[in-house]
């Protein structure tokens, strides 16, 4: 090969190679663009209890905002808070400052914080927001600054335009709604909390979805307000708690926990059980399907017709589109079947559920006997017994137990 041939062949090599190069770079690069996932960005909207006031020592309160940025940071999740930027000093958590951007102002009523947005005072969250917490409302109920009162429909009519104004910012946001916690008017937030409840419901949707969070539980104005409104640390602690007590699942931190069917037997026309979280409880029978809302974490289901042995039940909770991890199943244990029992006999003989265990209880005498893994078929040995005498019989079966059935010696 001539020598000006071979520097030619040589040159289109190291050209390949640079070009060749620059695509792994360029490649490399875009990866790593798309593995940097971008900080979740949350509004906090309300008022003074969002926003926050200054303590008799005149500091300012941390809020329940702090609270709940703590949680986000144990769970490992990156978050930006959006709003007007606001002074003030917080403890760094784990290497972490606090993002103290919200939009609570002070004193302010629902439809002042709403004419606020509309005239485009959003701070840093009108670059853009993907969740919104929502505790507003108790300057309208407390009629705190000489403005009547509203009534459950108007206060109902000025929170839907509140949330409006929020989705015509983003349509698909997620709405984490938090009834406001008792100040000095308990009775009157009572009277409004049913009403939260009611606006979740309705202002709930597919594209963006609502998560209810009930009142504080054990949220006292006496221990956890610092002026029986604003939270004290414990109350900001109790307040946080109880968003997070919802948000965590919605957001997978933690798996929603599977709810427990308590059961029933085949006399039955319900289902009740427990669930540690969640705000409805689904159903499936057989080919029916019901839900029912959770009411302090214990819900019962009223079925369409009677419940027969053998039917499985299964049971999952869910907060809007988020479930518990995993479906729990329920099946009705048969009550056991004997056509007689004889005074002359030593013998009780029926069928029950395969392989459960059989109880004849026969005035204080309890005897058993196991159902045969095959056919069902049981043989409880007894001594005799007076006609008339009255036998309660019936089954258990993985940990269920059938209804008891009474049976009398002839």
């Amino acid at each position: 090969m001539k020598k000006t041939n071979m520097i030619k062949v040589l040159l289109m090599l190291l050209l390949i190679v640079f070009v060749f190069s620059i695509s792994l770079n360029g490649f490399a690069d875009n990866q790593a663009k798309a593995s940097v996932s971008e900080p979740l960005r949350i509004a906090f909207i309300g008022d003074s209890i969002t926003e926050g006031v200054k303590t008799k020592d005149g500091s300012l309160t941390k809020t329940y905002r702090y609270e709940l940025w703590k949680d986000l940071v144990d769970a490992n999740i990156d978050v930006n808070f959006m709003g007007r930027t606001l002074v003030g000093i917080y403890e760094t958590y784990k290497g972490k400052t606090f993002p103290n951007d919200n939009l609570g102002w002070g004193g302010k009523r629902i439809e002042d914080v709403n004419d606020y947005l509309k005239n485009g005072e959003w701070g840093t969250a009108d670059s853009g927001f993907d969740i919104v917490v929502l505790l507003i409302g108790f300057n309208n109920i407390s009629a705190w600054d000489g403005r009547p009162r509203p009534t459950t429909s108007e206060f109902n009519a000025l929170m839907k335009e509140l949330v409006a104004t929020i989705r015509a910012k983003n349509p698909t946001t997620k709405i984490f709604f938090q009834t406001t916690p008792f100040g000095k008017n308990p009775s009157i937030a009572i009277e409004f909390e049913s009403e939260y409840k009611r606006i979740a419901t309705q202002i709930n949707t597919v594209a963006s979805p609502v998560y209810f969070i009930p009142s504080p539980p054990k949220f006292e104005a006496i221990q956890d307000t610092i002026d029986n409104i604003h939270p004290n640390a414990k109350g900001e602690k109790k307040i946080a708690d109880g968003i997070w007590g919802v948000m965590k699942y919605v957001l997978g931190a933690v798996a929603m926990p599977t709810p427990i069917i308590n059961g029933t037997n085949d006399s039955y026309k319900y289902v009740s059980g427990k669930a540690s979280i969640g705000e409805k409880i689904n159903v499936v029978v057989g080919t029916q399907k019901y839900s029912a809302n959770i009411s302090n974490y214990v819900w019962k289901i009223v079925l369409t017709k009677t419940l027969k042995p053998g039917t499985k039940i299964l049971a999952y909770s869910s907060i809007n589109d988020t479930k518990s991890k995993s479906v729990a199943t329920y099946v009705l244990p048969f009550t056991p079947v004997i056509k007689q029992i004889s005074s002359k006999s030593l013998y009780i003989k029926g069928v029950s559920t395969k392989g459960a265990k059989v109880i004849a209880k026969i005035g204080t005498k309890t005897y058993t006997a196991t159902a045969s893994l095959k056919t069902g078929a049981f043989s409880i040995k007894i001594i005799k017994f007076k006609a008339g005498t009255a036998a309660y019989i019936y089954s258990v079966s993985g940990g269920k137990t059938s209804l008891k059935k009474k049976y009398l010696f002839n």
